[in-house]
């Protein structure tokens, strides 16, 4: 009868532990940082539109009442966060837009945006799910830009400024955020600057013709 060494099969289990343990925290994309928004794209991707809606006007009319522009840029952020594959975006970012243009805030608050989620998607240790929150930041806002920055080809505005700002910033994803949108089934992995510089090359193949 074969003897069981129990001491060489405690080493091997507790060996098989340390790998799988390590084999998760990859897959997952872990970080050391925690995330730092209230609202990520996980919680905002199954909102239908009357609850968005509901949640921006509350925004909004706290702003109306308040006059701190932080009230109504957390309300922006919202707006953007969600994934945009179904258009509902367009059907609610003047909620906010509004009275943002209405007090002149619209622009400074969209450089602040777009700067914090570079800043975000760039930083290696990041949080993975805050990665992929600001990844369809940029890309919705590029997406609302887009009909204006063609047009501008002869006198370029604001939505030029900040789609070259975003394709200047040569952002690709990290490891973890690559991650986090393959456990939540997401396609693509391309990253905003690379959507902005596409969009910079259609629009220069226009000016050719």
């Amino acid at each position: 009868m074969t003897k069981i060494n129990f001491k060489a099969l405690f080493k091997i289990v507790v060996v098989l532990q340390m790998v799988l343990l390590a084999v998760g925290c990859a897959s997952t994309g872990s970080s050391k940082e925690k995330s730092q928004l209230a609202m990520p794209y996980t919680r905002l991707k199954v909102l239908d539109l009357d609850e968005m809606s509901d949640m921006l006007y509350e925004k909004a009319n706290a702003y109306k009442k308040t006059e701190d522009p932080k009230v109504i840029q957390e309300g922006l952020l919202i707006c953007l966060s969600r994934p945009n594959e179904d258009g509902l975006i367009e059907k609610v970012i003047s909620i906010v837009r509004t009275p943002m243009e209405d007090n002149d805030i619209w622009e400074s608050s969209v450089e602040q945006l777009v700067n914090t989620a570079i800043e975000t998607m760039k930083n290696s240790q990041g949080n993975a799910t805050d990665q992929v929150t600001y990844n369809y930041v940029l890309e919705n806002l590029i997406s609302e830009f887009k009909p204006q920055f063609i047009k501008q080809y002869k006198n370029p505005g604001f939505e030029t400024k900040i789609i070259e700002r975003i394709a200047d910033a040569d952002i690709e994803l990290t490891r973890q955020a690559v991650n986090e949108k393959r456990m939540n089934l997401m396609r693509g992995n391309v990253s905003p600057s690379a959507i902005a510089k596409k969009l910079i090359e259609k629009r220069n193949e226009i000016l050719k013709k």
